[in-house]
């Protein structure tokens, strides 16, 4: 799930993730100021390429990225702040330990993120910053039901629509 607080940009839905190959798949619904819309968005980083495919006409788009590949890591130089408790340690698994990070990539950019202890799952994060117009940014991500591996080997496949 993605929020733009400036915007009221809103998402919710699924994402897969290869750090490795720079790969990014998102099927997401959007609801910016009450319209509704879906996509599914297919980023390329090493080939500059995302297809986008509108799920109700089945359009596809094809754009260069402008954007670099951002890891979803603890950055080098990130400050750690505290470590927390979603549920309760009272139980074997009823409960997850997760720690707290402050990460500032630039001079106009901060970041906080929350990942679990063990295995580095991401759990959240927040980025505040200003562009170079001056313009304020705060966006936040929270990361549900994640899995460690693909289920599908089809998943980084440009979409047939775009072909």
């Amino acid at each position: 799930m993605g929020v733009d607080h400036r915007t009221h940009f809103y998402s919710r839905g699924f994402m897969a993730y290869d750090r490795e190959n720079e790969r990014v798949r998102l099927i997401e619904d959007y609801d910016v100021n009450s319209t509704e819309s879906r996509y599914d968005s297919l980023y390329l980083y090493k080939q500059d390429a995302h297809y986008r495919v509108d799920q109700k006409t089945r359009k596809c788009s094809k754009m260069a990225i402008n954007h670099t590949f951002v890891p979803i890591e603890i950055h080098q130089g990130s400050t750690y702040l505290g470590q927390f408790i979603i549920g309760s340690l009272e139980r074997v698994g009823t409960g997850v330990l997760g720690q707290n990070w402050m990460h500032e990539p630039s001079k106009n950019e901060l970041w906080y993120q929350a990942y679990t202890l063990h295995g580095c799952i991401p759990i959240e994060v927040s980025r505040y910053g200003t562009t170079s117009s001056g313009m304020e940014t705060h966006f936040h991500f929270m990361y549900f039901d994640v899995k460690k591996a693909l289920t599908n080997p089809d998943t980084f496949e440009v979409p047939k629509e775009c072909m």
